[in-house]
């Protein structure tokens, strides 16, 4: 099955590539150093559709769905917070 990226992002210190597609709840993410891929599944039932990282931290990451649900995650810690329904469009 084919799926489109919907958007890539790397982490501030640029070793962490994260990327979402149309057809999966899961975020990718490729360690630049060690070669590895790992997917986190988010939990959102939603087309992901936004991925960036944070600016002044390199390990917390916000992905957003076309229904304006919003994901932050901490890398470092494993630990994701979902916010729901914060917009209406995305």
């Amino acid at each position: 099955m084919n799926s489109f990226c919907n958007g890539v992002a790397w982490d501030s210190e640029g070793d962490i590539l994260g990327i979402v597609t149309d057809r999966s709840p899961s975020i990718i993410l490729w360690d630049a150093n060690t070669r590895r891929v790992q997917q986190v599944d988010t939990g959102l039932r939603d087309v992901l559709s936004l991925i960036l990282w944070a600016k002044s931290s390199s390990s917390l990451l916000a992905v957003g769905t076309l229904k304006g649900n919003l994901l932050i995650y901490n890398h470092r810690s494993a630990r994701k917070v979902a916010i729901y329904g914060k917009h209406t469009k995305k």
